[in-house]
């Protein structure tokens, strides 16, 4: 596989631009930019400001931010999914858990059907009517470090129908009938793979899951990490 293209066509932004444009973004972004800063700050120690902290400090909130990352299990998820739903229901003024139907049959089902929509659930009776997650879409490889340093960057697409969707997990296989292992879980729509195997091809996949089941992205993407090596400057 080619490397990953960092931006679309007609973008006026440069790839590195996009690449280490990270904070304020999503966990993983962030992810990648301090694991480049700290190897940065390895290669060239000469350029690190005075007042900068040392390369031994940033490592080590690297770690911590990795691991209070892989901390989270798919019931903290499932909590943060359901209180978003729970506080969009709110400003949209809609009853998620109503006790009776709502006048005739075909009005009560306009309005389930509106919940499924814009929630990705219903309920009846304080029940939750939550069908399984759409299949996410269009997975690629977005990034990949340096030499050194080992990491891919994934991202997906959110599906646009089927029912909220709690989290996903990225999975690896090395042949194609071995069995699927995960390698994280996150609620967002990428995923910093850190310490991936270099130059042994992988098969990677993501399924999005709630409490109803999982669901599969149709899509089977190989790669083989081929670090990047760095750049001087």
């Amino acid at each position: 596989m080619d490397r990953a293209k960092f931006m679309k066509q007609g973008s006026k932004k440069s790839h590195a631009e996009d690449e280490y444009d990270a904070m304020g973004k999503t966990h993983a972004r962030r992810l990648c930019f301090c694991l480049d800063a700290c190897r940065y700050m390895e290669l060239h120690p000469e350029r690190v400001p005075d007042a900068c902290e040392s390369v031994e400090k940033m490592g080590a909130r690297n770690s911590q931010m990795i691991a209070a990352w892989e901390s989270l299990t798919e019931e903290h998820f499932a909590v943060i999914a359901i209180a978003n739903m729970e506080e969009k229901a709110a400003r949209l003024k809609l009853d998620v858990y109503w006790e009776t139907s709502h006048g005739d049959l075909e009005k009560a089902q306009r309005y389930e059907a509106r919940l499924l929509k814009l929630l990705g659930c219903s309920g009846r009776a304080g029940i939750l009517a939550m069908p399984e997650p759409g299949a996410p879409y269009d997975l690629s490889v977005r990034a990949v470090s340096q030499t050194g340093l080992n990491w891919i960057l994934f991202q997906w697409k959110a599906a646009r129908e089927g029912g909220i969707v709690f989290g996903y997990r990225l999975q690896r296989r090395c042949s194609p009938n071995a069995v699927w292992q995960s390698l994280g879980t996150t609620n967002e729509v990428e995923f910093c793979l850190v310490n991936a195997v270099p130059h042994v091809e992988h098969d990677y996949r993501v399924v999005a899951f709630n409490l109803s089941g999982d669901t599969a992205g149709e899509e089977v993407v190989p790669f083989t990490l081929d670090p990047q090596p760095a750049e001087e400057q």
